[in-house]
Order: C-alpha cells, then structure tokens, then sequence
C-alpha cells in the first residue's frame, strides 16, 4: 500500500557501502542471501542485508506470499548526524516501511540490538527529529497522510500531524484495559474522532493491552504480531516468529481508529494503529494475505527529513 517505490531521485542518492549491496540479490538462489555465521566484525551493510533477508527474501523469491516487512530494495544507505555515536556519525539504511541502524559499528553484528529500528512514528508525530540519545532537533510534525495515495489524491485520510491528538508522546492520550470491546473509533482528515456502531460489522476487537504505553492493541494486530511464518534462516527456508515485534514494530502509542482511505485511487476503510517505530493497516476488502501491512514509515519520514518527495 502507499507508495511501494521512492521517487528516482531519491533512489539515486543511495550509497554503496564497500560494495556489499552493489549486486542486490533479485530472484535468485536463497543461498545468495547472507546467512547468520559465527563472524561477529562482518560490515554493518552486510548485516542490513542479513536482517533485510530473514522476513523479506521468502518475498523476493515469491516462495510466499505477505506484505513487506522492510520493502523489495533499500531507498538509501548515508550515515547520518547522532551525537553518541563515533565521530558524531552512524550508518542508517531506509526503507519503504522503516530505518535500520548501527550505532556502535565496533559492536558485535551477532548481536540482537546491533541494528535498531528508529521511532521513527514518534518523530513525525511529535515533530521532534533526534539527533543523539538525548537530543532533539524541534521541527513541523509530518502532514504526510499517513495510509494509502499521497494528499492530493487522498483527502479524506490524516496525517501524522492530525494524529496528534490520539496519540502518546509524553504520557497523554492513554487509554485502560479494553480487551474484549470492540474497535469501532472512526478518525476523519482532522484527527476528530466519534464512534461508529457501523463498524461493529468488521468484527474487530481488542484483545491486548500494553501497559508500557497504555493503548489496546486488536485482535488482527496481535495475531498478526505474534506469528510463526517461512523465514530465512541459516541457508534454508523455516518456520519461525516473523520477528520479535518490540524492537521491529515498538510499543502502540495510539489507540486503533478506522480511517478512510485511497488506495491505487480506489477507497477503502482502512483499520489504522500507531506504534513508536511503525504504522500497521487492516484493510478488510483486501486478500487474507495482503489484508495487514505495514504503512510506509521510512519513505514518509525520509521525505520528513530531507525534504524530498
């Protein structure tokens, strides 16, 4: 959903670095893809790839068939400006649905939070661009829609701006345990809210409740965050959690709202929840297996940063 490709322009700013993504693996043999080895020194770009292969190289290849977890490419590679980094500069990766990162490139690339995934939603939101473990670069939130077809062709859709006032970004805007109750919040282009008894139809409930952040999280969600799905693995195709969703997805920092939304120009009713690192969607016209993605965080706040569109 949204826009699944940058515009050229900004593909055009990737960089290579040391040539470990110069020849991106398209259809070919699973064993092309980097496997888990016991080097902990391999290069940060080499350990993009190696994370990128686990959920999405099963896509590339169409031995299944899901929405993206990270996108079909990268849309750039570029360090980037983080205080508490070495010599103030990290190296991230975009792409469609988020950022990876590797802030401490001397670290072990074996270990689980040697590549991490910024907050990116918490960002555009909130409009505070972090800079450092501790610091914050004040700028507009992102009125970027945040689900389906650019603004011009999706009036009907809100921002990350507008989504402001549901969301948590400093202890507001929380929510007790609603587990059971249907989700049935409609949200309009302003981020106004009401409920709908219309929308007791979709027969979505929530089913989870996070007390790190105070929100619910649905039935199709959690289901959707706690699956076991073909991944790559070691050179092989297995079964295995998609990935452990606290360091992928972040806590929910929202409620869950239906919105409306066009797709490809056509309109849908769109199930939409914020996390601290991602945006997941329902669209219950879609396929079952296209049904939940993940909102394109990575091209929104790339273009939030930079000022490319």
């Amino acid at each position: 959903m949204n826009r699944h490709w940058i515009r050229q322009s900004m593909v055009g700013t990737m960089l290579v670095m040391g040539g470990a993504l110069a020849a991106w693996p398209v259809a070919a043999a699973p064993a092309a893809a980097p496997a888990a080895g016991p080097s902990a020194q391999i290069a940060p770009s080499q350990a993009f790839l190696r994370l990128w292969a686990r959920a999405d190289w099963p896509l590339t290849l169409k031995l299944v068939q899901r929405a993206w977890v990270w996108g079909p490419k990268p849309l750039a590679t570029i360090t980037e400006g983080y205080s508490d980094a070495p010599g103030g500069q990290r190296l991230v990766q975009y792409w469609d649905k988020a950022r990876m990162e590797v802030t401490n490139p001397g670290g072990n690339a074996n270990d689980a939070g040697y590549i991490t995934n910024g907050l990116l939603v918490v960002e555009l939101v909130g409009g505070r661009m972090q800079t450092g473990n501790t610091q914050y670069e004040q700028r507009p939130a992102s009125v970027e829609v945040v689900v389906g077809d650019g603004r011009a062709g999706n009036p009907d859709a809100p921002s990350y701006a507008a989504m402001r006032g549901v969301a948590s970004l400093a202890g507001d805007n929380t929510f007790p345990d609603r587990s059971g109750q249907p989700v049935i919040g409609y949200m309009d282009a302003r981020g106004v809210t009401n409920r709908s008894d219309t929308l007791l139809g979709y027969g979505v409930r929530y089913t989870h409740y996070v007390p790190q952040t105070a929100h619910n999280i649905p039935d199709k969600f959690w289901t959707y965050l706690q699956q076991q799905a073909p991944i790559y693995q070691d050179g092989q195709l297995v079964t295995a959690p998609l990935y452990n969703w606290v360091p992928v997805v972040g806590y929910p920092i929202s409620d869950a709202y239906w919105l409306t939304a066009r797709i490809g120009g056509k309109q849908y009713a769109v199930l939409t929840q914020l996390y601290q690192r991602r945006v997941l969607t329902y669209i219950p016209a879609f396929a079952p297996e296209w049904q939940i993605q993940m909102g394109n965080v990575g091209q929104h706040y790339y273009a939030w940063r930079y000022g490319t569109k």
